[in-house]
């Protein structure tokens, strides 16, 4: 990583790697609120309008934001690093994983009694990747709403009403394929990103829940119903409308023009499949539709890491699609925690330092990376499950910053 924000770059005194050491994330995060989202139609999204998107330069606006990233470079510099990063990952388990989630007597922050319940267990993939009850995706205007899925927060934030930016989901199994689509179309998603192959190593991982260019009904219980259509494919082999947009976005932007590197590693999509698939919804009514793309990665294997690049190609590409965090990001593996964790907290990590987001709670933590990791593990279990995706994490924000060119 030599080069990485050496605009940041400051000695490690004898105080900061005593800090490093001893670092302990232990700040207690607000429960997640009730989510009171109803059903409404699906309706049409507007066309990608590229040449719109991220002109303006980038800056860390806030002091605490500088420090923070002076941090993560200490990180990264210090030659003791990897013995930090194991002691850190270590810490963060035993004090959310043995202090928190699992401890005895229970908490009551994380009750699972719907993913334990019989009506339900068979709908879980893996026994013990479930949702906690306080922020499980129930299924709106259903008799069994239960689906293995969570809301997940903003990380860290103070807000009363924590904004749910994603939804991490394991892989769909046969049993919940229909509600996977429920929930899709209930959430208004206009993005799923799938960052594990439906087979692995010979051990089927996901479910495939679509038809390839086909189509197939989703029922609800008032009557109506889902028809889902895939409709399209594209790789970058063979692009399509939106492949094509998103290079010339990258080639083209002034937001990348300051590093010739840019273009480069973020058009680093080897691996990288993107469907789109028509939802029209019918009813006694009318109908709606929408498009909803998914973005799959098959570079990615289980318990270990992706490249770098390949990663925050892939952030950039999702970004591209879905331009509002109003609408949550759909995010899977096969657990639904190590990949789907560690690609949610990188992409929140850079939104936050790049565009400068404000929340009090993160002045507190030093190592903003770990802090960030302990919030997730308390919103779903296991997220970043392994001590590779962990490092990943601090090696992927410090890339992404020296490539968009942080000041």
């Amino acid at each position: 990583m030599d080069g990485v924000l050496d605009h940041l770059r400051v000695s490690m005194d004898s105080s900061s790697a005593a800090e490093l050491a001893a670092f302990d994330p232990t700040l207690p995060v607000q429960p997640h609120p009730e989510q009171g989202l109803l059903a409404r139609p699906l309706r049409c999204l507007s066309k990608i309008d590229c040449d719109n998107l991220n002109k303006m330069p980038r800056t860390v606006s806030t002091a605490s934001g500088r420090q923070q990233l002076t941090y993560i470079h200490q990180v990264l510099q210090h030659p003791d690093r990897a013995r930090y990063w194991r002691r850190t990952f270590k810490n963060v388990i035993n004090v959310v994983d043995h202090g928190e989630v699992y401890r005895n007597p229970p908490d009551p922050r994380y009750t699972v009694d719907a993913a334990e319940s019989e009506e339900n267990v068979y709908k879980n993939r893996y026994t013990n990747i479930i949702p906690f009850d306080r922020n499980r995706v129930p299924l709106v205007n259903m008799h069994y709403d239960y689906i293995n899925a969570s809301f997940i927060s903003m990380p860290l934030s103070n807000s009363t009403e924590r904004d749910c930016a994603y939804i991490a989901t394991q892989g769909p199994t046969k049993e919940s394929i229909l509600d996977f689509w429920r929930m899709v179309y209930q959430r208004e998603v206009n993005l799923i990103l799938c960052l594990s192959q439906l087979v692995e190593s010979g051990r089927p991982k996901v479910d495939q829940y679509w038809i390839d260019n086909g189509s197939f009904l989703v029922p609800l219980d008032d009557g109506s119903q889902i028809q889902v259509t895939h409709v399209a494919t594209e790789t970058p082999d063979r692009p399509g409308e939106l492949l094509t947009s998103f290079r010339r976005h990258i080639e083209s932007g002034r937001r990348y023009k300051e590093n010739d590197q840019v273009a480069m590693a973020f058009l680093q999509l080897g691996g990288i499949t993107l469907r789109m698939f028509d939802l029209e919804y019918q009813s006694a009514q009318g109908t709606a539709r929408a498009q909803v793309w998914q973005l799959a990665s098959s570079a990615w294997p289980d318990h270990g890491v992706i490249a770098i690049d390949s990663l925050l190609a892939m952030i950039e590409l999702s970004r591209f699609i879905n331009v509002s965090i109003r609408n949550p990001l759909v995010v899977h593996c096969s657990a639904g925690c190590g990949r789907t964790g560690t690609f949610i907290a990188v992409d929140f990590l850079t939104r936050y330092l790049e565009d400068g987001l404000r929340f009090p709670e993160f002045d507190a933590h030093p190592d903003l990376v770990a802090a960030v990791v302990a919030d997730l593990r308390r919103q779903r279990v296991q997220m970043v499950q392994a001590l590779q995706q962990f490092q990943l994490v601090y090696e992927s924000v410090a890339r992404y910053l020296e490539l968009i060119g942080i000041k």
